[in-house]
C-alpha cells in the first residue's frame, strides 16, 4: 500500500521531468511535493500534461504552473489545500483539460476556475461545491463538467440540462408539429444501424460480405439521411461497432432544440453519459438526418 504522502526530494522530483530530452509531462501521486519544488519543475518549458494527486501543493503552485506555455492538462486531485483560488493566475492561460477531484473548491473558487479560456472539461467529483453553485454557472455550455458525490443522478441530469438550454440559439418563432415524427425517425435510423452492424460483424470477413455490408449501409443511409458527402465517415467509410448494441443501441433522445422550421436538433446520450446532437433537417417536404455532433468542450463534427 503506498504510503500517504511519502517524502521526495527536489532532485527526486526533477529526474521524473529532466530524465527524458523533450519531456512532455509526469503524474506526481502520494509524495509530500511542495510549491517550491513546483516552482523548479517548471523550469521544463516542454511539459503538457501534468499531474499532482495528493502532495503537499497549495493554490500558489498554479502560479508556477501557469508560467508553462504548453500545459493543456492538470489533474490536481486530493490536495486538501488546492481551492481552485490559483486558477487567477490562468486568466490568459488556455488549458483544456483540468481535474480538481477530491480538492476543496466551493461556488466561489467555481468561478474562477471558469475563467480559463478555451477550456473544454472539468471534473468535480468530491468537491464542495453545492447544487445551487453548480446550477449558477450552467451557461458555460462549452465545458464538459465530470460530476459524482455529492449530486444526485436527478441534480446531475438537471444541470445538463440547463446547460443545454443556454446553448442553444434563440428559439424559432413558429412551433412545429412534425417533432414527433423526427424523433421516430431517429429511433429507426438507430434501430436500423444497429441491426446492420449485427449483420456487418457476422459477414465482412470475405470480399463478397464486405460489399453486401458496403450495399446495405448505402441503402441504409439512402433511406434516412441526406446525400450530402460524408468523406472518411459512413456510408463512404465503412466502420462499425463490435460492442453489443452497436454504436446506437443505448442512445436515448434527452431533449430537442428547433433551429427553424426546416431544421431541428435532437440531443441523445449514451450509457457512457457522452451526449451527442443530430441534426435533422426537412428538404422537400421530407425530413432526413444530417449530421452528427459530440459534446466535448462545444459541440463538434461526429460521423453518423
Amino acid at each position: 500500500m503506498v504510503a500517504y504522502n511519502r517524502p521526495i526530494t527536489l532532485e527526486a522530483a526533477l529526474k521524473e521531468v529532466t530524465q527524458e530530452r523533450f519531456c512532455k509531462g509526469h503524474h506526481y501521486r502520494d509524495v509530500a511535493l511542495t510549491d517550491e519544488m513546483v516552482e523548479q519543475i517548471v523550469q521544463v518549458k516542454s511539459l503538457v500534461n501534468m499531474g499532482f494527486i495528493n502532495t503537499a501543493i497549495t493554490d500558489e503552485a498554479l502560479r508556477y504552473l501557469a508560467t508553462l506555455p504548453k500545459l493543456k492538462l492538470l489533474i490536481l486531485e486530493d490536495n486538501k489545500q488546492v481551492t481552485g483560488e490559483g486558477f487567477k493566475y490562468f486568466t490568459g492561460k488556455p488549458i483544456n483539460h483540468i481535474s480538481l477531484n477530491g480538492c476543496p473548491v466551493t461556488d466561489e473558487t467555481l468561478k474562477i476556475v471558469l475563467q480559463v479560456p478555451r477550456l473544454k472539461s472539468l471534473s468535480l467529483k468530491r468537491t464542495r461545491v453545492t447544487f445551487e453553485g453548480l446550477m449558477a454557472v450552467a451557461h458555460y455550455d462549452k465545458v464538459s463538467f465530470y460530476l459524482d458525490k455529492p449530486f444526485t443522478a436527478e441534480q446531475i441530469k438537471a444541470f445538463e440540462q440547463a446547460q443545454r438550454t443556454a446553448g442553444k440559439k434563440k428559439p424559432a418563432t413558429t412551433p412545429t408539429d412534425d417533432l414527433p415524427i423526427v424523433k421516430q425517425l431517429l429511433l429507426d435510423f438507430f434501430a436500423a444501424m444497429t441491426e446492420w452492424e449485427a449483420y456487418a460483424t457476422k459477414n465482412d470477413d470475405t470480399q463478397e460480405g464486405e460489399l453486401l455490408v458496403e450495399e446495405k449501409c448505402k441503402a441504409l443511409f439512402q433511406k434516412y439521411c441526406t446525400d450530402k458527402r460524408r468523406a472518411g465517415y459512413r456510408p463512404e467509410g465503412i466502420h462499425f461497432s463490435l460492442n453489443e448494441g452497436g454504436a446506437y443501441g443505448a442512445h436515448q433522445i434527452i431533449d430537442s432544440e428547433l433551429v427553424t422550421r426546416n431544421k431541428i436538433y435532437l440531443y441523445t446520450q449514451n450509457n457512457h453519459d457522452d451526449q451527442f446532437r443530430f441534426l435533422i433537417v426537412k428538404k422537400d417536404g421530407e425530413w432526413r438526418i444530417d449530421e452528427c455532433q459530440r459534446h466535448d468542450g462545444g459541440w463538434s463534427k461526429y460521423g453518423l
